[in-house]
């Protein structure tokens, strides 16, 4: 998978939280109400549709003495025993397409430096080449020895390179 399909999955994992984090949010509003107003049958039946990420946090925070404890969470989606399967994978998701983003960074970074290598490269041979066609000793000498610090330049950076 590429950083950005891991993104693309990270998104999708985070939007069917968010849509799940809104379910419970009023699956427990509607229980609240009916709670409040000692309906006998909606309540139950309210609480009977909470998804199961959604029930440990809120027997937790129905034990918390919750209408008379003024330090009592105002609900179960604000527990910390309220997790969602689908924002972990999301955040999962999300730091493996950094990790694969970096990586491709670094490779494009290498591969930048062999393409300049390789120009350090063919300047040293295009210099060579060239260098027998000048009259001059000096001019032929002065070629020759750029040529040489070319090449000499192109396969020091080439050994410092990773090889993968």
């Amino acid at each position: 998978m590429t950083a950005s399909g891991s993104r693309v999955e990270a998104t999708k994992a985070s939007t069917s939280a968010g849509q799940d984090r809104l379910f419970d949010s009023q699956v427990f509003s509607q229980w609240l109400n009916a709670y409040h107003a000692g309906d006998q049958e909606l309540a139950p039946e309210n609480e009977r549709r909470f998804r199961d990420e959604f029930r440990p946090a809120f027997d937790v925070w129905q034990a918390s003495d919750l209408f008379t404890n003024p330090k009592a969470p105002p609900g179960p989606l604000h527990m910390p025993e309220y997790v969602s399967a689908d924002a972990q994978r999301s955040a999962e998701l999300e730091i493996e397409a950094a990790a694969m983003f970096e990586a491709g960074q670094q490779a494009n970074e290498t591969s930048d430096q062999y393409v300049l290598n390789t120009v350090f490269l063919v300047s040293a041979l295009f210099l060579a080449g060239i260098a027998g066609r000048f009259e001059w000793r000096a001019a032929r000498i002065a070629i020759l020895a750029t040529s040489a610090i070319a090449l000499g330049v192109g396969i020091l950076n080439i050994l410092r390179l990773p090889i993968e």
